[in-house]
């Protein structure tokens, strides 16, 4: 990882608040994934096979995704807000919203809160045993977000997994709790 050099006050302040959140995040998460994989485990084993339905675990299991990577606290932006992974494009299109005096909705309209590990991809590896918490909780722990611009979504390899997936089109991710540009070389060794 290269060092990333703040180019302002209003990227060090981005840097900074998703540095508080974090440590919070983390606790969360640990707290989150435990919960999810208890209840995904408890339906499991306790609701018949033909009362569930795929697609009401499906749901549940998403459901449980987004919270995991969701940061803590009763913000509306917690999409965004404390995410660990930034790229450069989604960092210059936030600082624009900012510096245009744009709030809510608006300061986050071009950005996509992006799960490095796709979403149907986990839920069908944690279905193939879903009885089994340690199971569970290794196919939990890769549920990882990065904040990307819009226009990036497309750009993404779609035949690619996790960090692969940013390879193609080289996009530029930042780690901002480490004030480091991921190279692409460590996207390749995260998996």
């Amino acid at each position: 990882m290269k060092q990333y050099l703040i180019r302002n006050e209003k990227e060090e302040i981005l840097f900074n608040k998703t540095k508080e959140i974090y440590e919070e995040y983390l606790a969360k998460k640990c707290f989150i994934t435990d919960l999810a994989t208890k209840n995904i485990v408890y339906l499991a084993k306790n609701i018949p096979q033909d009362i569930i339905i795929d697609w009401v675990i499906d749901d549940i299991i998403d459901t449980w995704i987004w919270k995991i990577t969701e940061s803590p606290g009763p913000r509306k932006d917690t999409k965004y807000s404390g995410q660990r992974y930034w790229t450069t494009e989604a960092i210059e299109c936030y600082l624009t919203n900012l510096e245009e005096g744009k709030r809510g909705k608006e300061l986050y309209q071009r950005l996509r809160h992006e799960h490095v590990y796709e979403k149907k991809k986990i839920i069908n590896e944690i279905i193939k045993n879903p009885t089994d918490s340690r199971h569970v909780i290794s196919s939990l722990e890769i549920v990882i977000a990065c904040v990307i611009e819009k226009e990036e979504h497309s750009k993404l390899v779609k035949e690619a997994v996790g960090w692969k997936r940013y390879l193609g089109e080289k996009i530029r991710v930042i780690d901002l709790l480490k004030d480091k540009e991921l190279e692409q070389e460590d996207l390749r060794l995260k998996e």
